[in-house]
């Protein structure tokens, strides 16, 4: 099943708020990563990060701190959360991306409608037919939607 999850104009704030927090904060940390260009779209990226971050935790009714500046934290309470704005995108999978930690592709519809389309675990999504190379220098593995576990298979309770 895929969760349909519509966020008020408080909580786009809220999350903006957050990803302004911490795309300035992480910009004195740490370096771009695959591909990102902070002056271009780093802002984007991490905005829509941390978006989708919100709107799973909204789902699942967990909190949802942002983890500004804790690199190593999980998103969202114990998951690592994914995102895009192509209707029909895929959940990127990096090679240092834990083989054992769950990621949710959350897709965005509208500016406050979005789609939590399904998980899988990292070593499922790190297999060799899904790495690619669709944007020049930011190989990596690409999981398409249909690969993906329904989210009813997921219970969120064990994980945290």
């Amino acid at each position: 099943m895929i969760y349909t999850v519509t966020l008020e104009e408080k909580e786009i704030l809220l999350a903006g708020v957050i990803g302004a927090m911490r795309f300035s904060q992480d910009s004195y940390i740490a370096k771009d990563k695959y591909g990102a260009n902070s002056l271009l779209n780093g802002w984007q990226l991490c905005n829509g990060g941390v978006v989708a971050e919100y709107v799973v935790a909204k789902r699942y009714g967990l909190f949802y701190n942002g983890a500004i500046g804790n690199f190593k934290a999980k998103d969202v309470g114990g998951l690592q959360v994914r995102s895009t704005t192509y209707q029909t995108g895929c959940l990127l999978l990096h090679d240092e991306d834990k083989d054992e930690d769950i990621f949710i592709l959350v897709v965005q519809r509208t500016l406050k409608h979005f789609c939590i389309v399904g998980w899988c675990y990292g070593y499922e999504g790190k297999i060799q037919k899904n790495w690619k190379e669709k944007v020049k220098g930011r190989p990596c593995y690409f999981v398409e939607q249909k690969d993906l576990r329904d989210m009813d298979t997921l219970n969120i309770k064990e994980i945290e």
